[in-house]
């Protein structure tokens, strides 16, 4: 919720932001069968997952095929999660 003034400095100040990423090139994939010695090149996309975390869950996601970036997540953070945002 935004402040009385509509402003979202306010609200930012109140606001803690942490970040993670997974690559799923971390996980174990089973891509087929290869010769011996020869490495298989087969490229994950990249995705990024935005989203807040209340104690009840989830809320405001937002998936993203490559990087996001710092213009990109202030708007995502003006336009939802500010607002979903109970204080």
């Amino acid at each position: 919720m935004l402040a009385a003034n509509g402003s979202i400095s306010e609200v930012a100040e109140r606001l803690a932001v942490s970040e993670s990423y997974v690559l799923r090139a971390w996980a174990r994939q089973r891509l087929g069968l290869i010769s011996a010695g020869v490495q298989c090149n087969h490229v994950l996309p990249r995705l990024t997952f935005v989203c807040a975390l209340r104690s009840e869950g989830l809320f405001a996601p937002l998936v993203v095929d490559g990087p996001i970036n710092g213009r990109a997540f202030r708007a995502r953070v003006e336009q939802a999660l500010a607002p979903e945002t109970s204080w």
